[in-house]
């Protein structure tokens, strides 16, 4: 069942944050190098923006949080939202993470998550890792889905990331 998150889902969308990260070297796909963050701050982003969740059996197995563009000023620092608030015309909504359980990760709930949230917003942005390691599983889904590669732009030490748009 997909639903909107609630506060109480912060600490399993923090453990499954911390299962899908992954150093850029390695084979493994993920959030490469993703910040750590704690179980309130999670709370509190849930509170502010959208976040969605796919839970089975009472449990958080997938979730994607969006952020509507005059909400990017939350993420100091962050290379990939300065481009896109620097290249991007408003108004629209990014998506910042979307992450499915390893026990679930054949079952599309990312897609049913993608399509939920992008169908809230008339245009939407998000950025795939390109480089060290190429997302192809969420790019092939993003792209079926209508998005188009807007730019590729290289942050953070060498990570090279593609920026998609959905109008």
């Amino acid at each position: 069942m997909i639903r909107n998150a609630i506060v109480d889902d912060a600490e399993r969308i923090c453990e499954l944050v911390k299962q899908r990260t992954v150093l850029r070297t390695g084979s493994e796909l993920g959030f490469i190098e993703y910040p750590e963050h704690s179980v309130s701050w999670y709370g509190e982003r849930i509170q502010q923006n959208k976040f969605y969740v796919v839970e089975i059996d009472r449990k958080v197995e997938s979730f994607l949080s969006v952020y509507d563009d005059l909400r990017l000023d939350e993420f100091v620092g962050d290379q990939v939202v300065d481009w896109i608030k620097k290249n991007i015309e408003s108004p629209f909504s990014y998506f910042d993470l979307l992450a499915v359980s390893k026990e679930f990760e054949h079952c599309h709930f990312g897609k049913s998550l993608l399509e939920y949230g992008i169908m809230r917003a008339s245009k939407v942005v998000g950025a795939v890792a390109h480089s060290p390691k190429r997302n192809e599983l969420p790019i092939r889904m993003i792209k079926k889905l209508g998005f188009e590669l807007q730019e590729e732009i290289t942050v953070y030490n060498g990570l090279m990331f593609g920026i998609y748009v959905k109008s």
